[in-house]
């Protein structure tokens, strides 16, 4: 099963890392949806491997219901921006709310405030 971008046709990669290298493994799905949601239940109901972020199955490793299939391998990191206008003044609850991101998804080296 595959995250869909409409535009894209119906191949796509998955990429793992372990020790440092980068391996590419060529999927075809017949199942492809843009939602992790709808894959996750898919998953659920048996109809097959899905590439999905562990803290939205967390729940269902923990009971058995999900198996992680490749527990030796991890996927590269995926970069995640926070906007906002430049003009606009960062009052005490956007701060704690930018805190608590870069606490709880890492800061990275491309952290600009």
């Amino acid at each position: 099963m595959g995250f869909a971008n409409w535009p894209e046709p119906t191949l796509s990669d998955w990429l793992f890392v372990r020790d440092g290298r980068t391996s590419k493994a060529l999927i075809h799905s017949r199942l492809k949806a843009n939602s992790a949601a709808a894959l996750t239940q898919a998953a659920l109901a048996g109809l097959g491997l899905a590439l999905l972020a562990e803290d939205l199955v967390r729940p269902h490793l923990a009971t058995g219901r999900l198996v992680r299939v490749l527990p030796n391998y991890e996927t590269p990191p995926r970069p995640v921006h926070l906007l906002f206008h430049p003009d606009r003044r960062q009052t005490p609850k956007l701060k704690s709310f930018i805190d608590v991101v870069v606490e709880h998804l890492g800061s990275g080296e491309a952290v600009r405030l």
